[in-house]
């Protein structure tokens, strides 16, 4: 597994040896620089070091080779201060890269993160982030590359790791294997050089009755079936209930009924429900729920950043991807995030500090909503 970082959460995915050498180069890279944090560049620059990885091969056919671009991240980003971290973890924009690219390996059922969704992740976060992106976005537009050619080129790459290896193109030869296992002699035993119904026809031909179909088959041995196991348990039962996409939609509907309630009582500000949200990096992100405060709405033209961002979890494989666009979500102007869990049945609070409630606590947000709470385990369809 690779390193942990303290301060973005745990990396997700089992690597590929490639892989696995790609973020090593990666942190090596940054600890060269005299850096912190580990970037989106720098990830480039681990995939170009390693160099046998497809993904590598497909940066070097568009022009990339490891000593210049190290020299360009270098001349544009330039040097750090000489105090390296022991941990060294992700760059918001580095930790959303790594996201994307392992919810990609999920979602093509991919037992581990191959070089290739690491670069995945990090052209797919060049081509949301815009002009804002993280460093290899720059990195690339320096190059003057077509980011969305070289993206379709990876997902190539991807699709042919879903393929079926070569090496079982060939189907096994059952006839070859049985000889190989058996001696010829004991097959000639068991299996009659003629069907049953030919042998019967040359033996006693009038006795044969040809009014009714006759099966031809060839005798083969019994083959003992055991019986269907039967219960009691209903197949309900079986089954997780309730699913997660009912639990994450009543704790939207049960939150932003409360928000709203309150929010128009006092009149503060508007709620929204499952609202996509521009920021000026040109990333557009989908929230659960937001809250917009009246002056802030007042100050912009458009649909302004959200005081409050709420992201809901309908799988925990979502988790580290969500509290990737919640960090991104803080750093553009958001005050208070929320990430609800209906699995954990908490919500963790996330702004200048970072709190988990549990069922039995209560949500208030004082700098927001003076005088606004709600009982975590209101959010939650009932257990009985």
């Amino acid at each position: 597994m690779p390193p942990k970082s303290t301060i973005f959460g745990t990396l997700s995915g089992d690597l590929t040896e490639k892989a696995a050498k790609s973020l090593a180069l990666a942190r090596e890279e940054t600890r060269r620089l005299s850096l912190q944090f580990v970037g989106t560049e720098h990830l480039l620059l681990g995939i170009l070091g390693e160099g046998t990885s497809a993904g590598a091969t497909l940066l070097k056919a568009a022009g990339l080779s490891i000593e210049h671009t190290r020299n360009v991240v270098e001349r544009k980003f330039g040097r750090g201060s000489g105090v390296i971290g022991v941990e060294m973890p992700f760059t918001p924009r580095a930790r959303y890269a790594w996201e994307i690219g392992f919810v990609e390996s999920e979602d093509r059922k991919h037992s581990k993160m191959y070089a290739e969704h690491i670069l995945f992740g990090i052209i797919r976060e060049s081509l949301m982030a815009g002009t804002r992106g993280g460093g290899c976005s720059h990195i690339l537009k320096s190059y003057d590359i077509d980011i969305r050619d070289l993206e379709k080129q990876v997902v190539e790459c991807l699709v042919r790791l879903s393929q079926p290896s070569v090496l079982v193109e060939t189907p096994i030869q059952l006839p070859t294997l049985v000889e190989k296992l058996v001696p010829p002699a004991v097959i000639a035993e068991r299996v009659p050089e003629k069907p049953v119904i030919s042998q019967m026809r040359e033996a006693a031909p009038e006795k044969l009755v040809t009014s009714a179909p006759v099966e031809l088959v060839t005798e083969k041995p019994a083959v003992s079936v055991p019986p269907i196991a039967t219960t009691s348990t209903p197949i309900l039962e079986k089954l997780d209930w309730p699913p997660n996409t009912l639990c994450a939609g009543v704790a939207r509907a049960r939150l932003s009924a409360s928000l709203l309630a309150y929010v128009d009582q006092e009149q503060l500000g508007q709620v929204a429900t499952s609202s996509p949200i521009s920021l000026e990096s040109g990333d557009i992100l989908s929230l659960d729920v937001l809250y917009i405060s009246r002056e802030r709405l007042k100050k912009s033209k458009s649909t302004p950043i959200p005081e409050l961002a709420v992201l809901i979890a309908e799988q925990s494989s979502q988790l580290p991807i969500l509290r990737a666009k919640l960090q991104i979500l803080l750093a553009s102007g958001t005050e208070v995030g929320l990430l609800i869990t209906p699995s954990e049945r908490t919500v963790t609070v996330c702004g200048a500090t970072e709190q988990v409630l549990a069922e039995h606590e209560s949500l208030q947000l004082p700098s927001l909503l003076p005088g606004y709470a709600l009982t975590i385990k209101n959010l939650w369809l009932p257990t009985e």
